[in-house]
């Protein structure tokens, strides 16, 4: 077995995957899907991805500081790349954060080494992280970066200044810090003040925990992703082996195996499911995602949202508990390209023995749901919004 010095530390992969960083989808109709991801959950477009004749064929947007927590691509693109879209494959990319430029370079140079296909290699910009993409056993592209541009409190973008440090492959190390980058964009008097800068269209009317906000709620942290795939095993097998990522727990639902992985001390950051799964769960035949998750700040909040999203003509449908293991109260919302979105307010919390609760110690949950509910065992995290809400 291989062994990799990763900052210090011996592991069996050159990397560590941490958080999931942001998501992307491919969107036939950009515009609407902006509307519903924008101007009803209170993502913020930060930047687009111009095409020669001015048209866009990609929109990011956050919830937090970082430059996207997801991306937008035009459909037309994953077709011209493969059929993979028409089979299903809506998902742009799933990207997970690791802690140094070096870990995507060796990342990319074992996936190399072993013959696996690498997408591609290099800097983003807009955004400018450093990345490399793969796909897993579906078709599903998955990324490791590292860096973020951080969008501060005037909400000002990078501007086109920076594209100069785009990279269509691998670099050298060391590289300039972002810092460096920066200095030397002003020091050569280049524009640094046109960046995109984002207009929430709603009035601030909501009192969200003593803050007048757009909408009753605020989205502070986006996973699980949840996917239908062809082969559990294989699946399960590239996710934990490949990615390093734990297997928590399996369930059942609806008499099929669903099996969930995580990175860190949460219940789960994917869920795999069988695909034969989707139509027994009313789900859009269209896409192999299950579901993507957005947590927002409270059961309060939860509850209003679903009060919110329901008067706004949005579609919310039922699904059983067997799909989201490790998370009680869940909503269920239909984004307009048939996308289930999965908003709750709480994950459980898996610590160092890696063993999740017993079924019987966990928060039992009924259709009605009421007002107020008792707090969760205190191995649950208080997991506050870094910065302000709004």
């Amino acid at each position: 077995m291989a062994v990799y010095d990763v900052g210090g530390v011996l592991r069996e992969r050159p990397f560590d995957v941490g958080r999931l960083g942001h998501f992307g989808l491919y969107a036939a109709d950009a515009a609407e899907m902006t509307r519903f991801y924008g101007d009803l959950l209170g993502f913020r477009v930060t930047d687009h991805l111009f095409r020669e004749d001015g048209s866009v064929f990609g929109t990011f947007l956050t919830y937090n500081a970082d430059h996207h927590a997801m991306v937008l691509i035009d459909a037309e693109i994953a077709r011209g790349r493969s059929d993979n879209y028409d089979r299903g494959v809506t998902v742009n990319q799933i990207s997970f954060q690791v802690s140094s430029l070096e870990e995507v370079m060796n990342a990319n140079s074992m996936l190399v080494d072993e013959g696996s296909p690498v997408w591609r290699v290099g800097r983003d910009v807009p955004g400018s992280n450093w990345a490399v993409y793969f796909t897993d056993p579906d078709a599903h592209t998955v990324e490791l970066f590292y860096g973020m541009e951080q969008v501060g409190w005037d909400r000002r973008s990078k501007s086109k200044a920076f594209a100069k440090y785009a990279s269509i492959a691998a670099p050298a190390l060391p590289q300039p810090s972002e810092l460096d980058e920066i200095r030397s964009v002003v020091a050569a008097g280049d524009d640094t003040d046109s960046g995109h800068v984002w207009d929430d269209v709603r009035a601030a009317e909501y009192n969200v925990g003593g803050v007048l906000l757009p909408r009753p709620f605020k989205v502070v942290n986006s996973g699980p992703i949840s996917l239908f795939v062809t082969d559990l095993d294989a699946s399960v097998a590239f996710y934990r082996d490949r990615m390093g990522m734990a297997v928590t727990e399996e369930s059942d639902c609806l008499g099929h195996r669903v099996v969930y992985l995580r990175t860190g001390t949460e219940h789960h950051t994917i869920t795999l499911l069988p695909v034969e799964l989707r139509e027994p769960l009313g789900l859009d035949p269209r896409t192999t995602l299950m579901g993507y998750g957005l947590q927002v700040g409270s059961y309060r909040q939860l509850r209003d949202a679903a009060d919110f999203l329901t008067a706004e003509g949005c579609t919310v449908i039922e699904l059983p508990s067997g799909v989201h293991t490790g998370i009680d109260y869940a909503l269920h919302v239909v984004d307009p390209e048939g996308h289930c979105v999965q908003i709750y307010h709480e994950m459980e919390q898996v610590g160092s023995s890696g063993i999740p609760m017993a079924a019987s110690d966990r928060r039992q949950v009924t259709s009605s749901w009421p007002e107020h509910i008792d707090p969760t065992t205190p191995t649950s995290p208080n997991l506050t919004f870094q910065g302000p809400l709004g």
